[in-house]
């Protein structure tokens, strides 16, 4: 249990934690007997960490939640886009060919008229 203390102590050392009561923690440990107080102190300590580690994750999956939003609505406009602009080829395809289509008609309605060209 003692190294378990000490290791935990250089953890949050390394981590650049500072856990209040740490030094009294340590001063009130007897042997390998804690005292209560020491007991509870030390889980609290625990807690805190465990605590800002989860805070930190979260924090990580709600920003990767975001990008992950933030792209699909990005892929979601370019496919938005790419649909409009064929369709809008589309539409000026069927245009031209509407137009082409009344040329034609006036040409048969000329040729077609008593005066005008026979047909063949």
């Amino acid at each position: 249990m003692m190294i378990f203390f000490v290791v935990l102590v250089k953890i949050l050392e390394q981590r650049d934690m500072v856990v209040e009561g740490m030094s009294g923690i340590i001063n009130e440990v007897i042997g390998y007997e804690w005292t209560m107080e020491a007991q509870i102190r030390f889980l609290k300590a625990k807690l805190r960490v465990m605590q800002q580690e989860l805070d930190n994750i979260v924090c990580e999956c709600n920003k990767k939640e975001l990008e992950n939003k933030r792209r699909l609505q990005k892929q979601a406009a370019t496919s938005q886009s790419a649909t409009e602009v064929r369709l809008n080829r589309a539409l000026e395809e069927a245009e031209k060919h509407k137009l082409e289509l009344s040329k034609l008609r006036q040409t048969n309605k000329v040729i077609g008229s008593p005066g005008g060209l026979v047909k063949t």
